[in-house]
């Protein structure tokens, strides 16, 4: 029988985090062109072009620790927000969420056309995930209309059918 590897973050708080890699799984979370491009409904939701370029730093750094998960064998899943192109899957509260916004610099929603489609709406050129971070094949995309990836969506049924027990997050909305 082949030794468990297994892995370590020793300076993890509040003590350090142990996994073994063949039941680990690197989520990378929503790094989508409407979230990480300044024509995207992040930029738009932003409404400070100098605050939104901070946001693309991220970029870089999930770049790296993506080589590395791919290099040592851990699991890589994505996942994408967006909503149906017909909008039956989101909630007039969310949609109504950033057109109310109290400083009133919101002029697009959610389904509204913007320069890169429809804002959030999968299929767009916008949903997809940036040419940085594509997925290869073999790893899922899991899509999801909100912000919870296990809300709606098939990501418990994915984690169980891999054997996942440890997940590793990264991503631009992984509040």
């Amino acid at each position: 029988m082949a030794p468990t590897i297994k892995l370590s973050f020793p300076n993890a708080r509040p003590y350090s985090f142990n996994f073994p890699l063949a039941t680990t799984a690197f989520i990378i979370i929503d790094m989508q062109r409407d979230f990480l491009h300044p024509n995207g409904f992040g930029s738009i939701q932003c409404g400070d072009p100098e605050i939104f370029a901070s946001v693309s730093k991220i970029v870089q750094t999930v770049q790296k620790v993506l080589g590395v998960a791919r290099s040592i064998g851990i699991q890589v899943i994505h996942t994408r927000e967006g909503h149906r192109s017909d909008l039956s899957d989101l909630h007039a509260a969310k949609r109504l969420r950033q057109m109310s916004a109290p400083n009133g610099h919101h002029m697009m929603g959610i389904g509204d056309k913007g320069p890169m489609g429809r804002l959030l709406v999968r299929d767009e050129w916008g949903h997809d995930i940036i040419d940085e971070l594509q997925p290869h094949p073999g790893e899922p995309v899991i899509d999801k209309p909100g912000k919870g990836s296990f809300w709606n969506t098939g990501f418990h049924r994915v984690l169980l059918a891999r054997g996942i027990t440890h997940l590793i997050f990264a991503g631009v909305t992984t509040e």
